[in-house]
């Protein structure tokens, strides 16, 4: 999985601090790092979907006159938009923040290192963000242990016994060697760190530091092979063969679209250039609020976003930034131009099942970008389950 920002989606530096977005809440920064005192860092947090729910919640009661709803509502959003605005923490009503303790919470970290653990390591933040914005890191003897691993440099954990980096010095070993297999041992080079990672996902491989991250509490030691393959088939991509990303761009727009297949809540984002206006796509969910305009739904703008009218009630529309909000919640395509899905490789690829294919898109996961479809393609070359033209084509490559 390639990560450019996987939690945080900006930042904005003020006077007393940072603050920090993350996904579409800009409604409220989900965290407020003030600058350090001789406490620490004071940290303001919300959580952007929460406070969405509870601001329309709370608006609905005011409409409706409730008794108390037209003053939470203001207090609420009182406090987002001057954290929004950077307010110092002493103009703030904190006691709001202990009222709402779903929404809000208030902390203080003791040093850069804690800071470090909470924004890198538990959220995702890049290590070159961080640096950016607080300044390289205070030197501690027991955070990590740094070992030069045949050309990489691999930081593990100080608590994580010697049985476990003995698993990890085999898996690694592996990698080298396939590497070295196919000619590109170069590549397995660089930055290794260990840091939580949050879903079903062993490695990560960051643009922004050129590292690779894996997620120290993964067991399936053949599942982190291939994960790491694919990670590292990024950095391949990223920083071996830059020259060549706009020809796989492409080549990955040329072949959108190779199969015609009823798509059943998929279809990936890279294909809405298939999808034109008047074309009609088929609820299949069950989801009342759109059952009672309708099962068929026709697309009838994409200026902003994907927007849908019932073809029933015409005057009914959605509205979403991708046409993946509603296929995934039930929508058929209806002899719309998208690849065959199968079973993500990388991620749910079992080594007990290798399957040969000369499938331009042989996983479902090939399908999201080009960078993915690139670190899938050599994935599946590299482990030599790829045959015909799709072999070829990643051999010109390398």
């Amino acid at each position: 999985m390639l990560l450019t920002e996987a939690k945080f989606s900006g930042y904005l530096p003020f006077s007393g601090g940072l603050l920090i977005f993350a996904g579409r809440g800009k409604d409220v920064p989900s965290y407020v790092v003030y600058n350090p005192t001789s406490s620490g860092y004071d940290i303001i947090e919300a959580k952007p979907i929460v406070y969405s729910k509870l601001t329309t919640e709370l608006w609905a009661n005011k409409r409706n006159l409730l008794p108390g709803s037209a003053e939470a509502y203001q207090e609420v959003t009182y406090l987002a938009s001057r954290l929004r605005l950077g307010w110092p923490k002493d103009q703030l009503d904190l006691s709001v923040i202990s009222k709402y303790p779903k929404v809000f919470g208030m902390r203080t970290i003791r040093d850069k290192n804690s800071l470090h653990q909470l924004l890198c390591v538990d959220n995702q933040m890049s290590d070159l963000m961080f640096t950016k914005y607080f300044g390289e890191l205070e030197h501690s003897d027991n955070a990590e242990e740094v070992e030069d691993y045949k050309g990489m440099k691999i930081f593990f954990p100080s608590q994580m016994r010697d049985s476990r980096k003995k698993d990890f010095h085999r898996v690694f070993e592996d990698l080298k060697g396939m590497y070295n297999k196919h000619g590109l041992g170069k590549v397995i080079t660089g930055n290794v760190k260990f840091s939580s990672i949050s879903g079903n996902v062993l490695g990560l491989y960051y643009t922004a530091s050129k590292e690779v991250r894996v997620d120290p509490a993964g067991k399936d030691l053949m599942r982190l092979y291939y994960t790491l393959i694919h990670e590292f088939a990024h950095k391949y991509y990223y920083e071996f063969i830059p020259g060549k990303i706009p020809s796989i761009e492409a080549k990955f727009r040329e072949l959108g679209g190779i199969a015609k297949v009823k798509s059943k809540g998929f279809i990936s984002t890279a294909y809405e250039h298939k999808l034109g206006i008047n074309d009609v796509l088929t609820y299949a969910g069950k989801n009342k609020s759109y059952l009672k305009f309708g099962k068929n739904w026709k697309i009838s703008s994409t200026a902003k976003g994907i927007e849908l009218s019932s073809v029933q009630m015409p005057q009914v529309k959605l509205t979403a930034s991708s046409i993946d909000a509603f296929l995934n919640s039930g929508f058929e395509a209806e002899e719309m131009k998208v690849s065959v899905v199968r079973p993500s490789f990388a991620h749910d690829f079992s080594h007990k099942q290798k399957f040969m294919t000369s499938d331009w898109f042989p996983t479902s996961y090939s399908m999201t970008n080009p960078s993915e479809w690139f670190a899938e393609m050599l994935t599946m070359y590299m482990i030599g389950s790829l045959e015909g033209d799709v072999k070829k084509y990643v051999e010109s490559l390398i």
